[in-house]
């Protein structure tokens, strides 16, 4: 057996690591994240291999090396495809686009590319007063559709509910499609987000019988996400200011998933 000396063990021999393959899922396109440099570096440095799986953006190669020594392997997400059907989801979109335009979002940049083109043509508007003609009436606003006041309402909720659900559903392509390029590996490691399908389908694994996995570790807080620690400013109780973490409300039905699997596997045996 391979063994290697601990630094100031006076001579005491260790068993060397056992070489394996860890996969890290990021929910991030991996070019600025230094905590994963320092976990696949480290991880490097003991013999072992790693592969970064991240998400793709536009002008960031699918595949490239890493000088450190490991692979990223960037994955493109479209949410559309998580929904129900591509043309459900694209009509959700619009829906949500059309409502972000009702809101005013769209309205005062028209009306200031209105302005900026009567500037450029030098046109000045005599006041109504000025032209000595009467002031007109005030126009009257049409009438609103037959149902249109029972339709703004649930475009509005659909619109939040798009917005809510994006991430979750960008996680759920990224998921799928990464099944297609994923190495094999004997130790998946999923970021903030990615933690929770990644928990789900190892909560799958282990309740179809599989006895390799005995741990997983899980970023958890009271609110989902991260902050920046700014002195002097209010901070978001119960929110990380180092790694961003998946909420309380979210790590319940993880654990109950993974707890009902392992009494799943146990009534197996």
């Amino acid at each position: 057996m391979t063994t290697e000396t601990s630094p100031g063990s006076a001579g005491v021999s260790t068993p060397a690591p056992v070489p394996q393959r860890l996969v890290l899922v990021l929910p991030s396109t991996g070019e600025f994240d230094s905590r994963t440099y320092r976990i696949a570096t480290a991880a490097i440095a003991r013999g072992h291999s790693v592969t970064v799986l991240a998400r793709w953006k536009a002008g960031l190669p699918e595949r490239e090396m890493d000088p450190a020594g490991y692979e990223i392997i960037r994955i493109r997400a479209d949410p559309g495809e998580a929904l129900p059907g591509r043309d459900v989801a694209r009509r959700f979109v619009r829906i949500a686009d059309r409502e972000s335009s009702d809101d005013g979002l769209v309205d005062d940049a028209g009306d200031d590319d209105e302005t900026s083109s009567a500037e450029a043509a030098d046109v000045t508007v005599p006041s109504v007063a000025e032209a000595g003609a009467e002031r007109p009436e005030p126009a009257t606003a049409p009438p609103a559709a037959p149902g249109g006041v029972l339709l703004r309402p649930i475009r509005r909720l659909a619109g939040r509910m798009i917005r809510q659900w994006s991430i979750l559903l960008t996680i759920r392509s990224q998921s799928r499609r990464a099944r297609e390029v994923a190495p094999l590996a004997d130790l998946i490691h999923g970021m903030a987000y990615m933690g929770i399908p990644v928990a789900h389908a190892i909560a799958d694994q282990v309740r179809g019988g599989d006895t390799r996995v005995f741990g997983l570790m899980i970023e958890s807080h009271l609110v989902a996400g991260r902050q920046d620690y700014k002195p002097g400013m209010p901070a978001t109780y119960g929110q990380s200011i180092t790694d961003a973490c998946i909420s309380f409300e979210d790590t319940v039905p993880v654990l109950d998933d993974l707890a009902d699997a392992v009494r799943t596997r146990r009534d197996k045996r």
